[in-house]
């Protein structure tokens, strides 16, 4: 039988004691914590209260303007790359199911300096546009045909040959319709014309390409309103300077 000694019963009620002492101190520092916390929240929402009481109407309307701007000013409004019409003329022509590879690039040439090992100087040189490819179900719409057999024979004005310029919109928008972005090509002039492939045991649309050049892009984004019809003109002229106008 184990016997304990009075020495050792004495020192485990010290030891059961002081842990117990010591869990009531925490326990104490973790009420008074969570009162102070109260005490600090209570005041915040005292102050909060009290200062927008102390608003006039129109402070407040001009508050919440403010708060609704800077809303709207981060919300994306994002543009589906299915919803687009291209228009010449102000007429929406036959609606195109690809419109692609207008953009640009800035020609560059890299040189390299003496003594500097770790940059490189870029000089810049001119823009270049690329070639857009449109695609479209074939249709009784001939526009951009009798376009393209002008630009083939030519057309005489006495003894000028007239190839006809003209701007073309394509219209971007986002999925409530609205017209997002407006990318004008400046001066466009066909360079191409392919005819679909028949297939006699296919039941797909026939779809044509056309291929435009030009010398500029335009372009235009929506603010607060969404935009209307660009309007593009037709049948261009070149200014003084020798450049087409850009709407």
């Amino acid at each position: 039988m184990f016997f304990q000694s009075p020495l050792s019963s004495m020192l485990m009620a010290s030891r059961l004691s002081s842990a117990l002492a010591s869990q009531a101190q925490q326990s104490i520092v973790r009420a008074n914590l969570i009162r102070q916390q109260a005490i600090v929240r209570a005041t915040l929402s005292s102050q909060q209260q009290s200062g927008s009481s102390s608003l006039s109407p129109a402070s407040r309307q001009q508050q919440t303007t403010s708060q609704s701007t800077t809303h709207r000013q981060h919300r994306a409004n994002y543009i589906l790359s299915h919803r687009f019409y291209i228009e010449m003329g102000g007429v929406i022509r036959a609606a195109f199911n690809e419109c692609s590879g207008f953009g640009l690039d800035v020609k560059k040439e890299q040189y390299l300096e003496g003594g500097v090992n770790d940059q490189q100087r870029v000089l810049l040189g001119h823009a270049e546009f690329q070639d857009t490819t449109f695609k479209r179900g074939m249709t009784n719409d001939s526009s951009f045909w009798l376009w393209m057999k002008e630009i083939v024979s030519g057309q005489t004005s006495g003894t000028t040959i007239v190839r006809t310029r003209r701007n073309i919109n394509i219209l971007m928008m986002n999925q409530a319709g609205a017209t997002m972005q407006i990318c004008t090509l400046v001066g466009a002039t066909p360079i191409g014309w392919k005819a679909p492939a028949f297939q006699a045991d296919s039941n797909s649309v026939a779809i044509e390409e056309i291929t435009m050049a030009y010398e500029g892009i335009n372009m235009q984004f929506q603010s607060d309103d969404p935009l209307g019809s660009g309007g593009a003109s037709t049948d261009l002229a070149r200014d003084t300077l020798g450049f087409f106008p850009d709407s």
